[in-house]
């Protein structure tokens, strides 16, 4: 049979994620597609040549390759591959996914939804993805209609998406939320099929080429503002805020208190009046409070310079001092509070972490504890590093067993229960 779907997948010298990627595609669905690699990395031509020219046929029959003169982006390959695509749909696709085994009727599924109405495009569900295509909004219906398609996998009508511009090559980013705003304004729908489910790593390439730079805070203000110009602010709202609001996955919000500005106002309790204070699994210190008259040290695993794990593998840790939270490098009752955000779910000994921050705190002392909030998500699947759940109540009795004064506990949103607890030495 002909093929009826191209998928493109731009690569910039990613090797053993692009061989993963397409290991698992051929091992693990079926459907008359063919794959356009467009290699971006112009050093990579002879090596990408051969490991896939080999004497495996499924890799062979399916298997083309591209190689660029230079770099030309993620949206300057996919037009490249969208020029030449000679097939009913059209699929641009990360290389930094795995498909998983048991899902080789994924391609069907999704594109089953093209013969329900106007649809423009449609993706699948994913572990490291925004919105509605998220895994984690569990509550979410299988077939939902979107403002926010992401552009890690998403499947259109070739004609289609040849009748609308394809990619536009002159944004900083964001070319999924200027695609879906395409598409919006085409008179199509978005999709999401949240029965066809592809692994993300997330944000490879990106911040291979980019470094620090790719989605960080200026980033994303560029690109917001490229397609505000591009298109308006009530467009970009309505498509922006898909990838962050989730009115069907039952989340609570305090309205006008997040988790950085519960922080915020505990922590500026110690300010200029020289206290001292530990922030353990720092990271790369990037918190949303000001460090001005506090005197507060960053402790975390990670040696300076190195990732760390789950939502820091992206950052650099900068820690002030290199050690275990769990065996603090500090004196008995020296230190007068400690911040412990999105670490002690992390840890494999909570009751023994609880001791020893006790240990080192004053009597007294406070503790400013923040964890994600298991009666809202599945907080394990989102990050394997992730040891123990907790609720508001179960996080408050394991404090109060262990000797704490809990004097706040809460869900701020997003999924977060943060608490403030006080040291009350010889109460254990």
């Amino acid at each position: 049979m002909d093929p009826l779907l191209t998928i493109a997948i731009p690569t910039y010298h990613n090797f053993q994620m692009l061989s993963d990627c397409l290991t698992s595609l051929i091992k693990y669905t079926d459907f008359p597609f063919k794959v356009v690699v467009l290699n971006n990395a112009p050093q990579d031509i002879d090596f990408l040549n051969t490991a896939f020219k080999g004497p495996d046929a499924q890799f062979k029959d399916k298997i083309s390759i591209i190689n660029m003169e230079q770099n030309k982006g993620w949206m300057g390959a996919l037009n490249i591959a969208l020029e030449s695509c000679d097939t009913k749909y059209f699929c641009m696709m990360n290389d930094d996914v795995v498909f998983i085994p048991g899902n080789n009727i994924f391609w069907r599924q999704l594109i089953s939804s093209f013969n329900y109405g106007d649809i423009g495009a449609v993706g699948p569900c994913s572990n490291f993805v925004a919105g509605n295509q998220s895994l984690m909004v569990l509550t979410t219906p299988d077939y939902v209609e979107t403002s926010l398609l992401i552009g890690f996998c998403m499947v259109l009508e070739t004609e289609f998406f040849k009748s609308i511009g394809g990619a536009d090559e002159t944004l900083p980013g964001g070319d999924d939320l200027d695609l879906s705003i395409r598409i919006l304004d085409a008179g199509k729908k978005l999709i999401c099929n949240r029965q066809a489910y592809l692994h993300h790593h997330g944000q490879q390439t990106g911040k291979r080429i980019k470094g620090e730079d790719w989605d960080s805070t200026d980033h994303q203000e560029r690109t917001n503002n490229a397609i505000i110009r591009k298109h308006g602010v009530r467009k970009w709202h309505r498509t922006f805020s898909a990838g962050w609001n989730f009115p069907s996955a039952g989340i609570a919000w305090n309205e006008g208190e997040t988790e950085d500005s519960w922080i915020d106002s505990n922590i500026s309790l110690f300010r200029g009046k020289g206290f001292l204070g530990l922030d353990l699994g720092c990271g790369d210190k990037d918190k949303d409070f000001s460090t001005e008259g506090l005197n507060i040290k960053g402790i975390d695993i990670t040696r300076k310079g190195d990732t760390g794990v789950g939502g820091r593998k992206f950052t650099e840790a900068d820690p002030d001092v290199t050690g275990d939270v769990i065996n603090l490098p500090y004196q008995d009752d020296s230190i007068d509070y400690i911040l412990a955000a999105h670490i002690f779910e992390h840890l494999v000994d909570p009751i023994h972490s609880l001791m020893e921050w006790k240990r080192v705190l004053k009597p007294e002392g406070t503790l400013l504890l923040s964890v994600p909030n298991q009666e809202k998500n599945n907080t394990q699947i989102m990050d394997c590093s992730h040891v123990h759940v907790y609720t508001p109540e179960s996080l408050s009795s394991l404090l109060s067993l262990s000797g704490w004064e809990v004097t706040d506990n809460k869900d701020v949103g997003w999924g977060v229960i943060v608490t403030k607890a006080i040291n009350k030495k010889g109460a254990e």
